[in-house]
């Protein structure tokens, strides 16, 4: 027996077993995987405040750098030719006890802020007389910070200062205006002034111009010493002021 047409159940558009919550779940997931991938949104600042910006950069404080200082020039040194005294000035060796052997040629030699020594030194214990090197009239006795106690003589020609620096004193009544025969106690070896170690520092200087005291063309004494004989003072010893 067959049934009725009109009998018969509906057809349905989807299988019947997709109930209507998981059709909208399927529905949903397609449209998800349809849809394009997010972007990044690039923003700027307002040109207001980007003007502002560079305005303040462009008027910020440069650090100053100090300008480059040149280099010193180094101190000019002074230029002094050597020349011995004359054979007619017959030095002797200032200091008793002291042979020509035992000098150093310091004579030239430089010295601060370009300086040149215009005399040599003459080793000796502090205390040791120091004599007249010629006959002379003694000019100027005056204590300064360079060469302490001085002593500047005239040689009896009168064309030549010899000069003592550094004494430890002076001969009792010796004074300027005194005659000094050679060998004469005039002084003693000191560290006066800017000395470090006891010694006399003696100086020979050309000066026809007699109306000054020191000064003039300095003179090596050291070839006309270098040869002297040890002198000894004569008779006793004054005793140092």
């Amino acid at each position: 027996m067959h049934a009725c047409p009109d009998t018969l159940a509906p057809k349905t558009a989807f299988p019947v077993w997709l109930s209507l919550p998981a059709l909208l779940m399927a529905a949903f997931a397609l449209i998800a995987a349809a849809a394009p991938a997010p972007t990044a949104v690039l923003t700027s600042a307002p040109a207001t405040d980007l003007a502002v910006r560079t305005a303040q950069a462009s008027f910020a404080p440069l650090a100053l750098q100090p300008a480059p200082q040149p280099a010193p020039l180094p101190a000019p040194v002074e230029t002094i030719a050597p020349e011995a005294p004359p054979p007619e000035l017959a030095l002797i060796i200032p200091v008793a006890d002291v042979a020509g052997g035992d000098l150093d040629d310091t004579w030239g030699a430089a010295r601060s802020a370009g300086r040149r020594h215009k005399g040599i030194d003459i080793m000796a214990p502090s205390g040791r007389p120091v004599l007249a090197a010629a006959d002379g009239v003694i000019v100027r006795m005056v204590s300064n910070a360079l060469g302490g106690r001085t002593i500047y003589q005239r040689d009896a020609g009168g064309a030549f200062i010899l000069y003592y620096a550094h004494l430890d004193g002076y001969a009792p009544g010796l004074e300027a205006g005194a005659s000094v025969r050679q060998g004469d106690v005039i002084g003693f070896v000191g560290t006066t002034g800017n000395a470090t170690t006891p010694h006399l520092h003696f100086e020979v200087m050309r000066q026809p111009d007699q109306r000054r005291s020191w000064g003039g063309r300095s003179l090596n004494p050291y070839t006309v010493l270098m040869n002297r004989p040890i002198e000894q003072p004569d008779g006793q010893p004054a005793e140092k002021t």
